[in-house]
């Protein structure tokens, strides 16, 4: 019999796993699998979980959000599991699941997993650590770690936007080197942003992202250029390809960027906190192998 191991965060988003645990299981056993449980808590977010031998899951089901996702990626990546991975939709953003096309319907998502072919999709690596969708430095970057739980419970996406908000009045430039053998940059940015996905905290800004072209799209918002940045983003986020070519960004794509800084910066990976600069950013391409991706990337 087939064996698929299921992992969930009951706490992810608005707590719906645990109202769909049954189609979970329905679905399944449907399709002739044998399922393998674990809860995820407060305690167990960081459970080493792979004293199986390899080969004992025929691919492991993530229900969580993309920091549970990416958590669960490194500890597989780190005892050399290559099983096949799928993701269901359950945190507040989801970003990395909506960028591979996964259904906001349960049963539909499942639908998918079990009967689309696998699909070699690129990671990226900072440092020694992997992740699936963004690393972000400089301003904004902490916003999921300083944005208040029930917030984020209660209303969502919109929660990132209230604090961003929040958070403008203490804009100052950061002085940051950039450095790639396709682009080069030193000097004063608000934010840089490395994707392998193509949105953070619901908004798609990496318009130019595949998630299996072996590179990563780096995104760096220039300091000094606040009144043209509103615009900028509102057309980016009408899905305006060009607004990356606007002066107040640079955006270029590579498979290797180093990030150096000048002082003590915030930083983020799949909105858990992140190491101190410098890094080295790498994409790993056709480093996981993912079920359910639907559409074109």
């Amino acid at each position: 019999m087939k064996r698929v191991k299921f992992i969930y965060n009951p706490n992810s988003g608005d707590g719906q796993m645990r109202r769909q645990l049954d189609t979970v299981f329905r679905m399944y056993q449907k399709h002739g699998y044998q399922v393998d449980v674990l809860r995820l808590d407060e305690n167990s977010e960081q459970m080493k979980f792979c004293p199986e031998p390899k080969g004992t899951y025929d691919h492991f089901l993530i229900a969580g959000g993309d920091g549970t996702c990416d958590s669960i990626v490194n500890e597989l990546i780190s005892c050399e599991n290559d099983a096949p991975v799928a993701f269901l939709p359950m945190g507040t953003a989801n970003d990395y699941a909506n960028y591979i096309g996964m259904s906001p319907n349960v049963e539909e998502s499942l639908h998918q997993i079990l009967t689309l072919p696998p699909r070699k999709m690129d990671l990226g690596k900072v440092n020694d650590r992997y992740f699936l969708n963004v690393f972000s430095c400089g301003h904004f970057t902490d916003i999921s770690q300083k944005t208040d739980s029930d917030m984020k419970l209660n209303i969502g996406k919109l929660a990132y936007f209230i604090k961003s908000i929040e958070m403008i009045r203490d804009l100052k430039p950061v002085r940051v080197k950039v450095t790639s053998k396709e682009k080069e940059f030193e000097g004063d940015m608000l934010l840089t942003t490395v994707f392998n996905g193509i949105s953070v905290g619901g908004m798609r800004l990496a318009l130019r992202s595949r998630g299996n072209d072996g590179l990563l799209d780096v995104m760096l918002i220039k300091a000094g250029h606040l009144t043209n940045l509103g615009p900028t983003l509102v057309r980016l986020l009408r899905g305006d390809e060009q607004a990356l070519n606007e002066p107040s960004i640079l955006y270029f794509q590579t498979d290797d960027v180093t990030i150096e800084a000048e002082e003590r910066i915030p930083s983020d990976v799949d909105g858990e906190k992140g190491p101190e600069l410098p890094v080295r950013i790498q994409c790993i391409k056709g480093g996981l192998t993912v079920l359910g991706v639907k559409g074109h990337l």
